[in-house]
């Protein structure tokens, strides 16, 4: 939101840029003007009325298969894990997964595909985040990773993770995505 000095300023530059005959209108009668038409009390009255909007990550899904290549077995996993409104840490050794989970999060909220680990990518098969945003509706963002195509699919529903089945999925989110980095 622009602050009142920051509107005098531009007014100032804009009133002096529009003129036929360019002459500096001084911030002051700027300023003056715009008091006088009780732009600041206005300004005021919309800030408090408008309260900012949050988005809350309530929980995180994260499901695939581990590849064991000593035993030749694709053992299913699945981590999921509830997340509280302020503060959430994930304490545990290097190598054990950290980032990866942070990673998918952001790919969630942001469509941008992270740089994960090549070994651990096509362990991967469903991200699923579920947002809360100002209060006004829970959502379920999900992405299903194609091990056989570049491709991703996924949707982004209003309802809990608990609610959204994973089979649901249907769209192919390459044309909304942004692009890799």
């Amino acid at each position: 939101m622009i602050t009142f000095d920051e509107l005098v300023e531009s007014t100032r530059v804009g009133l002096s840029i529009r003129k036929t005959n360019p002459k500096i209108v001084p911030s002051e009668v700027v300023r003056q003007i715009l008091q006088s038409a009780g732009i600041p009390d206005l300004m005021q009255l919309k800030a408090g009325l408008e309260s900012p909007r949050r988005l809350i990550v309530k929980q995180i899904m994260i499901q695939g298969h581990k590849l064991e290549p000593d035993k030749g077995l694709r053992t299913p996993f699945v981590y999921r894990r509830l997340l509280g409104p302020s503060f959430n840490a994930w304490i545990a050794g290097n190598g054990t997964g950290k980032s990866t989970i942070l990673k998918c999060i952001v790919w969630a909220l942001t469509g941008v595909e992270p740089n994960i680990k090549p070994d651990v990518k096509p362990w991967l098969d469903t991200v699923s985040v579920e947002i809360e945003i100002s209060e006004d509706a829970v959502y379920t963002i999900q992405y299903r990773l194609l091990q056989s195509a570049p491709d991703v699919v996924g949707d982004i529903v209003i309802g809990s993770l608990d609610n959204v089945p994973t089979a649901k999925m249907s769209r192919s989110f390459s044309t909304f995505l942004a692009p890799k980095i």
